[in-house]
């Protein structure tokens, strides 16, 4: 996120658009190749190291923010370490097993998916001091 960006965004905000764009990622790279997995692992490693860097000039509530971004791109590296190093599918239990979220084709709604169970993402959030 640019410095601007932060300002005006709240972290829930952020880190919802985070995950919605990690699940989307992964299962357009799943469908296509096994490179296409690896340069977007790449991919996040680089965005990894990136926030990583802004943390150090940036106001004290942008590094909460940052943490947050950070800690779910942790979880997001190690789910995709998994899926390759045992060559997972969309429908394989490593990926099903994942709290998966998606974007309405309208983009009003946002729904989550774990295993075969699907419910609307309705802003329930507690915030994200130490997760």
């Amino acid at each position: 996120p640019s410095q601007n960006s932060s300002d005006i965004i709240s972290s829930q905000i952020m880190c919802l658009a985070e995950q919605i764009t990690f699940t989307g990622r992964v299962e357009k790279a799943m469908h296509e190749t096994t490179q296409s997995l690896e340069k977007f692992n790449d991919e996040l490693l680089g965005g990894l190291q990136k926030l990583a860097s802004l943390k150090s000039s940036a106001p004290s509530l942008h590094v909460i923010k940052l943490n947050a971004l950070i800690q779910d791109k942790i979880h997001h590296r190690d789910i995709l370490n998994q899926i390759l190093s045992r060559g997972q599918r969309k429908h394989d239990w490593l990926w099903m097993k994942q709290l998966r979220y998606y974007i309405s084709n309208d983009a009003i709604c946002c729904h989550l998916e774990i295993g075969t169970s699907s419910l609307d993402y309705s802003f329930e959030y507690q915030g994200n001091q130490p997760k």
